[in-house]
């Protein structure tokens, strides 16, 4: 009969295991170990219950020091119990512990041979299991006959339950934790997806810079920003003559201007300063915290970058109009109109040149503003053909 307190203290190591460890397979060792110390037996075994096949496998081995097991163990690694098959298969079909005092008279003993070089004698084994469902079975072998303690295998029935309970709950602790990472996974790719969609729905496709849906959210920014003291510019440029390139050479040619000039007007700009494509052959640029008379400088180094673009079919020059941010140009229209009739002057007076909007004038009084709608005076729009 097992004393009383070797019984105390083998379910409190096994309490102590299973509450210091992730998971089951992280608390075996010590369960095995801390049961056959207190209870004075000799080696220890797990089994676990193969969802495929229902067979018990092979899953932890702990022996004293000193007890010649290599053999024994190679054999428990080496096999497989189907229900009903040898002391672990008992415990499995029946569901409950199981008491053998020899396990060398044992018919139902299929390791007994090998059992016999350690002096394996007694053994008993008690199911680990949730309610009815058993997945897994421990067993414990001493090298003294012994006969059965009830009291020991009913006290080992609860811990069975015990080590059942902690391992279906720390499983299903895992399989939340890794469906939160998955779920964290998706959420991330499908964030990446969106910035992709994003970057696409503001992205020119052929030359990588933006759009000009991203322009005018740019400029609805600055606008803003304007209002509040901050100084910038806009400047539209448009390549010269893109049509004949187009015509003479064919439309890969044309892209390919297409591309080299946007990458030459990004690339000579500041981080701060923005350039997108406005629609076909024009660029829009907003240059941040510049006067008129310094943005025409900028501009004009852009001017002479782009003049100097290496192409095999004909020269490459694009011609820049100029508007600041300020009284009369102080809305998205008005400054865009500005910068574009400066523009056209670029286009009339010959091309390859940057012209910048008239400084910024006061915005005329309602009177006056009255008195020159009656007058009927009106300034033509600036002609689209700018090539």
């Amino acid at each position: 009969m097992t004393e009383p307190v070797a019984i105390l203290r083998a379910q409190y190591a096994v309490a102590r295991a299973l509450a210091e460890s992730g998971s089951l397979g992280e608390a075996t060792p010590s369960i095995l170990r801390e049961v056959c110390a207190a209870l004075a037996w000799d080696v220890g075994v797990l089994w676990r219950v193969d969802a495929a096949s229902h067979e018990l496998r092979f899953v932890d081995f702990w022996s004293r020091p000193g007890v010649k097991t290599a053999e024994f163990e190679a054999e428990c690694r080496a096999r497989m119990f189907g229900i009903g098959e040898g002391l672990p298969g008992r415990v499995l079909r029946d569901a409950r512990p199981a008491w053998i005092t020899d396990v060398q008279a044992d018919p139902n003993f299929p390791r007994a041979p090998i059992a016999m070089e350690p002096g394996l004698r007694a053994a008993f084994a008690f199911p680990v299991r949730l309610g009815n469902h058993v997945f897994g079975v421990m067993e414990f072998f001493s090298r003294e006959s012994r006969e059965p303690d009830e009291e020991l295998l009913s006290v080992m029935e609860g811990i069975g339950s015990q080590v059942g309970q902690y391992d279906v709950r720390r499983r299903a602790e895992a399989e939340l934790a890794d469906a939160h990472a998955r779920l964290a996974q998706q959420h991330a790719a499908l964030e990446d997806a969106n910035r992709r969609l994003s970057e696409l729905a503001i992205t020119d496709v052929l030359t990588g810079i933006p759009n000009q849906r991203a322009f005018r959210l740019r400029l609805e920014a600055l606008l803003a920003e304007g209002v509040r003291g901050r100084k910038f510019a806009l400047a539209i440029a448009d390549i010269d003559q893109f049509k004949l390139l187009n015509d003479a050479h064919g439309h890969p040619a044309g892209d390919d201007v297409l591309r080299a000039v946007a990458t030459t007007l990004r690339d000579g700009l500041r981080r701060t300063d923005f350039v997108a494509r406005y629609g076909g052959e024009e660029f829009a640029i907003l240059l941040v915290d510049v006067d008129l008379e310094k943005a025409v400088e900028v501009v004009e180094v852009l001017r002479r970058r782009v003049s100097g673009i290496a192409n095999p079919w004909r020269r490459v020059t694009a011609s820049f109009g100029v508007a600041d941010f300020g009284l009369g140009r102080n809305k998205g229209d008005s400054l865009f109109e500005a910068a574009d009739k400066a523009l056209y002057r670029a286009k009339r007076r010959g091309r390859n040149r940057v012209e910048a909007a008239p400084l910024k004038r006061k915005i005329a009084s309602p009177k006056a503003a009255i008195a020159k709608k009656k007058k009927g005076s009106r300034r033509p729009k600036p002609s689209k053909k700018r090539r």
